[in-house]
């Protein structure tokens, strides 16, 4: 089963600050899925072997597309001094996105990129 646009944006996100590049285009997103441009809070959490890494959750009623972008790079980076994440563990953690709707929270969950069985250990 396919990643979701919103996790995605979560990867994706994340990917620009290890990357040192813009990768995201934000006109094109909106363009594709317009609910983006509704303000909705998020948090997003990060787990690392199914344990809680760092989560960071915006209050800011900006974009959902900004708040998505903003909240995945605090929780990774910027979180505490503690949990920085890194390129290894990026591959390896599981991330959780709700979304703080008038309805109600919405969440989903993203497997690891990577499972600790598909990792590769070199030996002498």
């Amino acid at each position: 089963m396919g990643r979701s646009v919103l996790l995605q944006l979560v990867r994706d996100s994340m990917l620009e600050v290890f990357q040192a590049r813009r990768r995201i285009d934000k006109s094109k997103l909106l363009q594709e899925h317009p609910i983006l441009a509704s303000p909705i809070d998020v948090k997003v959490e990060i787990f690392l072997e199914r344990k809680p890494f760092s989560a960071y959750t915006t209050q800011n009623g900006a974009t959902l597309l900004e708040n998505i972008i903003f909240a995945a790079k605090k929780a990774a980076f910027e979180a505490d001094e503690e949990h920085i994440l890194t390129s290894t563990q990026f591959l390896h953690c599981e991330i959780e996105l709700s979304l703080y709707t008038q309805q109600g929270v919405i969440s989903e969950r993203d497997e690891p990129l990577v499972s600790q069985q598909e990792t590769l250990v070199l030996d002498d």
